[in-house]
């Protein structure tokens, strides 16, 4: 009979251990999670305070929805145009402001027409080549037609509008 309370006993201790050890288990669970949501919300406060103080303009803005600046031809003006005949030549010169608030370059369009008013020939330029036009500046330049061109030009007449715009790398 002692011998089987003795039995009794490792089995009734064997369950106590195993429980025992159950519940240490369920304790290294618990502090693993307790430590895991600590360094989670460490790492969040830390990423709010690194935010606060150097993102904060990156933060304000991605709500603010600030626009960088940019440049497009509907930003240039053309403010003056002539034409003249030099050596059998049309010479078109003209005038375009930058009204951009930045520096940058424009294309345009020079579209010559005959006497019926007939485009016949449009010369696309660059009017201050890969240079920028600094924001509020006036830009002239030239646009040489060809003798084939003058000749069907006669008695017609031109129109420059800019067509194109971007910002020259500058080197």
């Amino acid at each position: 009979m002692f011998a089987h309370i003795n039995l009794g006993m490792d089995a009734s201790c064997q369950e106590d251990h195993h429980r025992v050890d159950a519940a240490r288990v369920l304790v290294m669970k618990l502090r693993k999670a307790i430590i895991g949501v600590g360094v989670g919300t460490a790492a969040i406060l830390a990423i709010a305070a690194i935010f606060f103080t150097n993102g904060w303009s990156l933060i304000r803005s991605v709500f603010t929805q600030d626009d960088p600046p940019i440049c497009s031809a509907g930003g240039f003006e053309i403010e003056s145009r002539s034409a003249r005949v030099e050596g059998g030549r049309m010479i078109v010169t003209g005038a375009v402001r930058n009204n951009n608030s930045i520096a940058c370059g424009v294309r345009v369009s020079v579209a010559v027409k005959d006497e019926a008013g007939k485009v016949i020939a449009i010369e696309p330029l660059w009017v201050a080549g890969v240079d920028n036009i600094p924001a509020g500046a006036t830009h002239s330049f030239p646009v040489y037609l060809s003798p084939e061109v003058t000749k069907q030009a006669q008695g017609g007449d031109y129109d420059i509008q800019p067509i194109d715009a971007r910002v020259w790398k500058q080197q």
